[in-house]
Formats: structure tokens, C-alpha cells, sequence
């Protein structure tokens, strides 16, 4: 059976969200990986200091990355909160089906609950310093080797 055009409407729009503060670049293979095998379009956000993107950025070269690194504000967590005003941003105004966060944080687990709250299927790639809490709270967790 031949597809039309009306199928491709049903590709997952998939958001990749890297705490590059939090997970180690070591991991993209890993990651790139993971995500392609659904398919559909992806778009990829690192966000962090410069020094901690770089490597993503890199690894992540052939997919045209975005690299958000907040003004430094002397608070801890002015990336996570970023991350989360976009996740949001993408979810809404993007119509995203699936969020992939790459983040060990648990200070995500609201993001993660909001976002199934719309039904975006939320993936949580972490390593293994990553809470029981945020780990139950995703839709799938992949535990990330060691790097």
C-alpha cells in the first residue's frame, strides 16, 4: 500500500533540549542515535555556557543546532529556566508531538509533567546521577553510559 501526501502530516515534530551545563557532549552519538530512529523532523537546542555547548555543537554540526546561552545573571539556574520558557514555546507555537530532554536535572520534573499534560511524548536522556522522580516521570528514560 502507497502512502499520499496526507501521511507525512502524521511525522512526529520532535524538539531535542540539551542541558549542556548538566550532560556531557560525549553522549551526542548516543542521543542522534536514539532520536532518528522515529523519524519525522527534529530540531535540536543546546543551551549553556559557550565552553559547555561547544561540544554539542559540534557533534551536532550536520543538524544546524541552536545554541542559547543566558545572560549571565548570577543565578544558577537561569539555563534551566531558558530551556524551559522554550520548551514551552516549542510545544505551543511549534506544535511539537515528542520532547527529548537531555538533562540529568530533576529540577525539569515540572516541565516533564506539564508537557504530558498536552500530550507530548516526553524522552528524558540522563545520566546516571538523574533522580528516581524525574525518571519515573517521563514517558521513556534512556539511561546515558558512561562517557
Amino acid at each position: 500500500m502507497q502512502m499520499t501526501g496526507q501521511a507525512a502530516s502524521f511525522a512526529p515534530r520532535i524538539a531535542v533540549m540539551i542541558d549542556a551545563d548538566n550532560v556531557s557532549w560525549k553522549h551526542a552519538h548516543e542521543v542522534v542515535r536514539t532520536v532518528h530512529l522515529l523519524g519525522g523532523s527534529v530540531v535540536y537546542s543546546t543551551y549553556g555556557r559557550e565552553t559547555a555547548c561547544e561540544g554539542w555543537l559540534k557533534e551536532l554540526k550536520a543538524f544546524k543546532p541552536r545554541c542559547v546561552t543566558p545572560l549571565p545573571t548570577g543565578k544558577p539556574n537561569a539555563t534551566d529556566m531558558t530551556m524551559m520558557l522554550d520548551a514551552m514555546v516549542y510545544l505551543l507555537r511549534e506544535r511539537v508531538s515528542h520532547m527529548y530532554l537531555v538533562t540529568s536535572d530533576s529540577d525539569f520534573v515540572p516541565l516533564v509533567r506539564k508537557l504530558k499534560q498536552y500530550r507530548c511524548r516526553t524522552v528524558v536522556f540522563a545520566e546516571g546521577k538523574a533522580s528516581e522522580c524525574l525518571r519515573n516521570e517521563c514517558d521513556e528514560f534512556v539511561l546515558l553510559e558512561k562517557a
